[in-house]
């Protein structure tokens, strides 16, 4: 059965074909040049009292620039090309600008949890083999660069570290003012230079205290989030307020590439403040709030308005996906089954019924975006573009997902 976006395609055929180049440092590049004083990244208001950052509205053109001078540093390390880079950033304007430029510098981000402890990290750096890392002097009481120096003493390869500030400790190469010095940019590493689907991260899925790492084309990641462009309506000029760390498949496609394939300016919150949050939705018109699935009974208790654009909820397995519906604004569900698919679909309407909804059958030959079947056992099955490769695949070209679904109707409304 495939997953549709229903009341549309899963995108426009420009955005399709945007989707197709897997290069995603050079969708920014572009806007850059159609749209230079649009926002892309916005940070939560009041960030400075935990991170020591100033919240920053940067526009695409300083974002572009921001990557190319990043990128020029990376380079200039001497790595050699897809090498390992671990991001250890909290979800802010940093890390947007983090991933494009490692990816635009020809190597593979590695996505960590800003949230793990030093052996967790150790793990991250052992099995993807990672080189260098970049992350943040400050961050609520922790010191996530001050945590990476300690880590890397156990490591001999590991020999580049690098933070945005404040408080960088020594033997640690200081980002912001990397990020103030103009660099002679060849015009040949604008984008096109690259051949299609060079774009390549890192996530990892988690099996007790194993951590396995989960290589994603970029091709694979834009077509993940498609479906969730349509689902949601997104439009350019939109704004996507983001809740969810972009350390995995789910919030990295429902934050940044959705924005830079929609046209959308994404609004990066990295640590939950009730505050800021009402704050940044005053004017909610244009605005699509993405959250956990487990906030919906607080976001309903909230009053939450009517006029945002619509609220995704980002529901990671075990879920039910069929509680009683209480928002009052289009609703879309948004179920990431581990690394491997990203499934999205809206409720019929606001306070509609809850579950993906499911229709139709997959192309013979797999042609899909993405399709999703239960098999007899009860496990889903996933195909397509969007479904990330490497997962174990069955002989009739189907991916085992490692999930049960239980449907009511056309729906799935339980995943375990």
């Amino acid at each position: 059965m495939a997953v549709v976006a229903p009341e549309g395609p899963h995108a426009d055929d420009a955005g399709q074909a945007r989707a197709a180049t897997g290069v995603l440092s050079g969708l920014l590049f572009e806007a850059a040049e159609a749209s230079p004083n649009r926002i892309a990244v916005r940070d939560q208001p009041g960030r400075a009292a935990w991170s020591g950052r100033p919240s920053h509205a940067v526009s695409c053109a300083l974002m572009a620039e921001g990557v190319r001078r990043l990128s020029c540093h990376l380079e200039s390390l001497g790595l050699a090309p897809g090498t390992r880079v671990g991001l250890f950033l909290p979800n802010g304007s940093e890390a947007a600008l983090a991933f494009l430029a490692v990816e635009h510098a020809g190597l593979t981000a590695c996505l960590l949890d800003v949230t793990a402890d030093a052996a967790e990290i150790s793990r991250a750096i052992e099995v993807a083999d990672i080189r260098a890392l970049v992350s943040q002097g400050v961050l609520g009481d922790d010191r996530p660069a001050e945590k990476l120096c300690f880590v890397a003493a156990g490591f001999f390869r590991l020999r580049f570290l690098m933070a945005f500030g404040p408080r960088v400790p020594d033997g640690v190469t200081d980002l912001d003012a990397v990020l103030s010095r103009p660099v002679r940019v060849d015009p040949r590493r604008e984008f096109g230079h690259r051949r299609a689907g060079d774009g390549m991260s890192i996530t990892f899925t988690r099996a007790g205290p194993d951590l396995e790492p989960v290589i994603r084309p970029h091709t694979s990641l834009l077509a993940a989030t498609v479906a969730l462009i349509a689902a949601a309506r997104m439009r350019p000029g939109d704004s996507i307020l983001s809740l969810v760390p972009p350390d995995d498949l789910g919030g990295l496609a429902s934050g940044l590439v959705a924005s830079l394939i929609a046209g959308a300016t994404l609004e990066a919150h990295g640590l939950f403040d009730g505050h800021g949050l009402w704050e940044a939705l005053r004017d909610g018109a244009q605005t699509h709030l993405v959250a956990p699935g487990w906030m919906e009974p607080a976001l309903a208790a909230s009053g939450l308005d009517d006029a945002l654009r619509s609220v995704i909820l980002l529901h990671r397995p075990p879920a039910r996906l069929d509680a009683v519906p209480s928002l009052p604004c289009r609703t879309v569900d948004l179920l990431a089954l581990g690394e491997t698919a990203l499934l999205a679909s809206p409720r019929t309407g606001a306070g509609g019924a809850g579950g993906l909804r499911l229709a139709g059958a997959a192309d013979p030959d797999g042609s899909d975006l993405l399709a999703i079947d239960l098999a007899p056992n009860g496990e889903l099955l996933a195909r397509g573009i969007a479904v990330t490769p490497g997962a174990e695949r069955l002989q009739n070209g189907w991916t085992a997902t490692g999930y049960r679904g239980e449907l009511s109707g056309d729906r799935l409304v339980a995943v375990s």
